[in-house]
């Protein structure tokens, strides 16, 4: 079933107060997502530069081979436009790497994440750099989504590197899940081509945000088989293991799989009970049958059945 995207009235009475909803923004870190952007682009990775290296060497050989001035003219003119490129991808690759080492720097609290944005501004003092406004998107958004969205609809993604236009996508457009906008994510997803990513990290991520928007906009079919690939509790994704699980949660209702909604909603609830306010609070825009699944499985949890017996225990002795 298709999620309806329209407001849905809460119940005029719950035993039990959906806890305020708490995204998944948190993961993974903003170094897994700015390292992975920071990573040699993909055309240039080590296999990729060694059959490069490998036919600039058939290319010498030959030139020298036949005697020819003119081949040999070709061969130095291409050599130095592949020294040219090299040298304009070091360059680029270090000066990402200076950006994750300001954002390990934000990891640690709101104070921190506010020095790492200080340093960010003061690197990228015109706002162009996209992987600096990448990552200071991230880091704000764990404090201000309103405010990491303005900044991420800035970047013109045509313009920006190869390496990071799907990550750039892939926030902005977790970002519009999270504010219950997936069809404004439609279209970011549809770009997004998952096989780029070099991290498992990235990877996952991505695929969190494609098969959510797709699970939420009609392609429920396509993020299914998306997430039959990437089992959320292998190790290589336990970083992004909330966003996947969230992923299947959507995914599998609009399938039309309770049990294995409920199965993922309870996983949630185990790493952090405020996950499933996302789910559960009246005022998001999920549907009905999907809020109340997720307060049956609230319900289940003993610290909630603590607070709705003392929530009743107080009732009863005011109408006494």
């Amino acid at each position: 079933m298709a999620e309806t995207q329209t407001p849905t009235k809460a119940p005029a009475k719950a035993s039990v107060k959906a806890p305020a909803a708490k995204s998944a923004l948190a993961k993974p870190n903003p170094v897994d997502l700015v390292a992975d952007a920071a990573a040699t682009p993909s055309g240039l990775q080590k296999r990729n530069l060694a059959i490069l290296g490998g036919a600039l060497l058939i290319l010498w050989i030959t030139a020298f081979a036949s005697g020819s001035k003119i081949v040999v003219g070709i061969a130095v003119v291409l050599t130095v436009a592949v020294a040219g490129l090299l040298l304009w991808v070091w360059r680029w690759v270090q000066k990402q790497r200076s950006v994750i080492d300001i954002i390990k720097e934000g990891a640690g609290s709101k104070e921190a994440r506010a020095a790492a944005i200080a340093k960010l501004d003061a690197q990228d003092g015109d706002g162009k750099d996209v992987v600096s406004q990448l990552a200071k998107a991230q880091l704000v958004a764990q404090d201000d989504p309103d405010r990491a969205l303005e900044i991420l609809e800035r970047i013109d993604i045509a313009k920006a590197p190869s390496p990071i236009q799907d990550e750039v996508r892939a926030m902005r457009a977790q970002l519009y899940l999270v504010k219950d906008r997936p069809r404004d994510a439609r279209e970011l997803a549809d770009q997004i081509t998952i096989a780029n990513a070099t991290e498992a990290a990235s990877r996952g991520m991505l695929a969190a945000v494609v098969a959510e928007t797709w699970a939420r906009t009609g392609k429920v079919k396509e993020a299914v088989e998306l997430l039959i690939t990437i089992d959320p509790d292998e190790a290589d994704f336990e970083k992004v293991r909330v966003p996947l699980l969230m992923a299947r949660v959507f995914t599998n209702f609009a399938d039309g799989k309770k049990d294995k909604v409920k199965k993922d909603l309870r996983a949630l609830m185990d790493e952090n009970l405020n996950y499933l306010g996302r789910f559960a609070n009246p005022k998001a825009k999920i549907h009905p049958e999907l809020q109340k699944l997720a307060r049956e499985v609230l319900q289940t949890n003993p610290e909630v059945m603590k607070l709705a017996k003392k929530s009743q225990n107080r009732a009863q002795r005011r109408g006494r």
